[in-house]
């Protein structure tokens, strides 16, 4: 049944805001700059938005009168709930009848999106704008659980998707869905895994793909992806993984940054790195993260806890520049294969064994991928210096739970959103975190935030806000109306630039 949409326009001091408002629980959306569309996805339904005014282009209800499995019963799927509290999936209802939207992304005029329909967990690439079906993928892609959605890039050079999977051990069959991939997008090998001959015990035996060594580990370990981006020629995983991979009843976590080369002719497993990352003494546990490619610079959110205890929960943002990232991965790669230190294996992936001395270090450098006819490979490496920043940049001591971040960056600032499961986006700069803007929206969870129109500067930025039940847009700077000083001072993130005599956003002022 289609869903009944209220499109509401409404004024608020600080800003002027539009939202829509939709009956299923909201999921996930995608921005098109190009044609400024947005590819909302809710549980049974996908829509294309107008980005000016979020009217409806387009809508496909995704609702099936009959599914072919039975995972979504409540009963059957196994929740990570007692382990490690995800925000973003508690809001989820399973139902048999109910389709989850897994994952969504945008790629060469269309978008991509796979979901717990068909078999429980294929994708469609559809046209962006009015949606019509382009390519049905025959494959499982994605995992059946919805609490479990996938997290994916799209490579534009090589058209290929890199998508990371949490496993439900009851709902996936095993060895069926790798647990990463590499996925040609191009039409005759539509989401087929790269260097892949056909066959069951060639899926089994690739080194295209990363799975866990057994069924044990994939019934018993905890593993799951937060994030994913790339620079260069690498992609970039984020997870919450057991840190032991011999005590699974212990269920010790930790947040670890995995990655990989992005080569056709070279295996996933073959440049596989993972290493920890924290922020400063007590935060350990990612909940999400933005990589800035302005500023190329990593920005964590984390908490204390792994469960969410409001009495003794806190959060906090930590920075990690590009730089460091991978000069601490080239320090991790020269330890194994130069100074043959250490262990490769993981002993989840395959098992620990030492690592051996087997280049000379002018053999490698901080962009290092192995050569795709080097036989002797020393991967899956993993490393034990940590990735961290003593210090965060801002800690949060509300009793609520964070949940989305988003960034936005000039030359003399940088504004950070954050969103919270109370319908909260705190605002602040960093150049002045004791100044921190808070919103409140009618609504359960803050599930995402997007910045759009922010080139060529922030001064005419949007902000997305999804919500559990909306979508909005927020026009960030308004100041320029204000035209007294006394008027300008009492309006938040407003500042009376004395120099250009007038008023302007606070990031935007100019010494």
């Amino acid at each position: 049944m289609m869903n009944t949409l209220i499109l509401i326009f409404y004024l608020i001091k600080i800003t002027s805001s539009i939202s829509l408002h939709v009956s299923n629980p909201l999921q996930r959306f995608v921005y098109d700059d190009l044609t400024d569309t947005i590819i909302l996805a809710s549980v049974n339904h996908i829509y294309s938005l107008n980005g000016s005014d979020l009217s409806i282009i387009s809508d496909i209800d995704l609702s099936q009168s009959k599914t072919d499995h039975n995972c979504l019963i409540t009963n059957k799927t196994s929740l990570s709930k007692n382990l490690y509290y995800f925000s973003t999936s508690s809001y989820l209802t399973p139902s048999i009848n109910n389709i989850f939207n897994q994952l969504l992304l945008l790629t060469n005029n269309s978008i991509l999106i796979c979901s717990t329909s068909n078999r429980g967990g294929s994708c469609q690439l559809r046209s962006l704008i009015n949606l019509n079906l382009i390519k049905n993928s025959s494959q499982r892609v994605v995992s059946s659980s919805p609490f479990y959605p996938s997290v994916g890039i799209i490579n534009k050079n090589n058209q290929i998707l890199y998508i990371s999977n949490t496993y439900d051990s009851i709902c996936d069959p095993f060895y069926e869905i790798p647990t990463i991939s590499g996925r040609h997008l191009i039409n005759n090998e539509f989401l087929s895994i790269i260097n892949l001959n056909s066959g069951q015990s060639a899926l089994q035996q690739s080194t295209y793909t990363l799975r866990l060594l057994n069924i044990r580990l994939i019934k018993d370990f905890f593993l799951y992806y937060l994030y994913a981006f790339e620079y260069k020629h690498f992609s970039y995983f984020l997870t919450i993984q057991q840190s032991d991979v011999h005590h699974t009843g212990k269920y010790k976590l930790q947040t670890k940054i995995l990655r990989f080369c992005q080569t056709l002719k070279q295996s996933i497993i073959k440049s596989y790195v993972e290493l920890p990352i924290t922020c400063g003494k007590n935060y350990n546990y990612l909940i999400t993260a933005k990589f800035s490619n302005e500023k190329n610079i990593l920005y964590g959110l984390f908490r204390n806890t792994t469960l969410a205890n409001l009495t003794s929960t806190s959060h906090a943002i930590c920075t990690y520049s590009i730089d460091y990232i991978q000069e601490t991965f080239f320090q991790t790669i020269k330890r194994c294969l130069v100074d043959g230190k250490g262990y490769r294996g993981l002993d989840f992936i395959s098992p620990d064994t030492h690592c051996i001395p087997s280049k000379n270090l002018n053999d490698i450098n901080n962009d290092y991928c192995p050569d795709e006819n080097d036989r002797f490979f020393q991967y899956p490496i993993g490393g034990h210096q940590l990735i961290e920043q003593t210090q965060p940049i801002i800690e949060f001591n509300d009793k609520v739970n964070f949940t989305a971040i988003e960034i936005g960056s000039n030359e003399n600032d940088t504004i950070i959103f954050v969103g919270d499961d109370n319908g909260t986006v705190h605002t602040f700069q960093t150049s002045n975190t004791n100044d921190i803007y808070k919103q409140n929206f009618q609504s359960k969870i803050i599930i995402d935030l997007k910045l759009i129109h922010k080139k060529p500067t922030l001064k005419n930025a949007n902000l997305i806000v999804l919500t559990d039940n909306q979508i909005i847009k927020q026009n960030l700077s308004i100041c320029e109306q204000y035209t007294t000083c006394n008027d300008c001072s009492n309006v938040a993130l407003c500042h009376w630039c004395s120099k250009e005599n007038k008023c302007t956003a606070t990031y935007e002022e100019t010494t």
